[in-house]
């Protein structure tokens, strides 16, 4: 369930306009310095890749499928029956 709402989630943010400020920490880099060593709290982007990867959904696409939202709905329904059947 929790991971249907994030792809539900990634999706609507993929699909507002680029000055909207929730889909600023989607494609945010860190701009000076860099993480430090140990284990380091998942950022938002890196749960996004870890959620696709985990479903199987190819990240290079993820723009093109999410713009259509029937397609991105059934996207997601195929991903999450992939992860339950693994």
């Amino acid at each position: 369930m929790v991971m249907q709402r994030q792809l539900r989630w990634v999706g609507h943010v993929i699909r507002m306009s680029p000055n909207r400020l929730p889909r600023r920490p989607l494609y945010s880099e860190l701009q000076e310095g860099r993480r430090s060593r140990g284990g380091q709290m998942i950022c938002f982007p890196d749960n996004v890749k870890l959620l696709l990867k985990k479903c199987q959904i190819p990240p290079g696409q993820l723009k093109a499928l999410a713009a259509d939202r029937l397609v991105w709905c059934d996207v997601c329904k195929d991903g999450l029956t992939t992860f339950n059947y693994d």
